[in-house]
């Protein structure tokens, strides 16, 4: 052996990389091990860092990481068990996965009424600047149903509670909080005024990712890139923060999308 690491070991630890990733487990897009969100800056910090990866282990890496990406997009695969709703549409309508099981939305830009279909919601960089130059930022604020929060939070829940109990972290509040109530279910979690916040705080990207989508509005519209409230209101749950609006012939930097 010349210390280098054949292409089989290659193979075994770029795939490694990707069940390291927190959340692994979740079975979102059909295929197991995906997980709630994989930025590509934790990718490639593996890729250029990790001094097991030769470039097959490299290329291994990135192309598991591609697939994901995708999956994270696909139409989520039902459990054997689980049956799925059944959902009226109009031809040539698509039906959207989230949007269309629950009561609509009550969403606002600058104060002033827009439709669903209107916002998207970055999921790479998302917090971060704007690349693209003199993007114009604006406030939004939505309302989602409380029963669509439960409903999504309730695929990865037993996941989120059996990882608190196999690493338990004391200084985690959300652990904390749902320690305290004895580890209950999502609804009873986002009626509880101490675990709530901190649920939402946790899944906030995530509830709007689901119900809004990523990339960009197909018409003029906007596109979600922080959360700076959050919170129930009534059975419902309120979001806002900062959005910048989308025109179609403008050309936004990739980064932005």
């Amino acid at each position: 052996m010349d210390g280098r690491w054949d292409s089989k070991q290659s193979l075994q630890v770029g795939l490694s990389l990707m069940r390291r990733c927190p959340g692994a487990r979740d079975t979102r897009g059909g295929s197991p091990g995906i997980g709630l969100f994989l930025p590509a800056s934790w990718v490639w910090q593996r890729l250029r860092l990790d001094p097991e990866l030769d470039s097959v282990g490299r290329a291994v890496t990135a192309r598991c990481w591609l697939s994901f990406a995708f999956a994270l997009r696909g139409r989520r695969q039902w459990d054997e068990d689980e049956a799925a709703p059944v959902v009226v549409s109009l031809p040539g309508v698509p039906v959207h996965e989230w949007r269309s099981r629950f009561p609509a939305s009550t969403c606002s830009v600058d104060g002033q009424p827009v439709s669903a279909e209107s916002l998207r919601v970055r999921s790479m960089n998302f917090g971060q600047y704007w690349r693209t130059p003199k993007v114009a930022e604006v406030r939004y604020e939505v309302l989602l149903p409380g029963a669509y929060a439960v409903a999504l939070l309730g695929r990865d829940w037993d996941d989120l509670v059996d990882d608190y109990h196999r690493y338990p972290d004391p200084d985690d509040p959300l652990g904390q909080a749902l320690e305290a109530l004895d580890w209950p279910g999502p609804e009873r979690a986002l009626g509880d005024p101490v675990a709530a916040p901190r649920v939402l705080d946790f899944f906030a990207h995530e509830l709007l990712l689901r119900w809004f989508d990523d990339g960009a509005p197909e018409a003029s519209g906007f596109v979600i890139n922080s959360v700076e409230e959050v919170r129930m209101e009534g059975n419902d749950v309120y979001l806002s923060g900062r959005a910048r609006t989308h025109e179609p012939q403008v050309r936004y930097a990739y980064q932005d999308v």
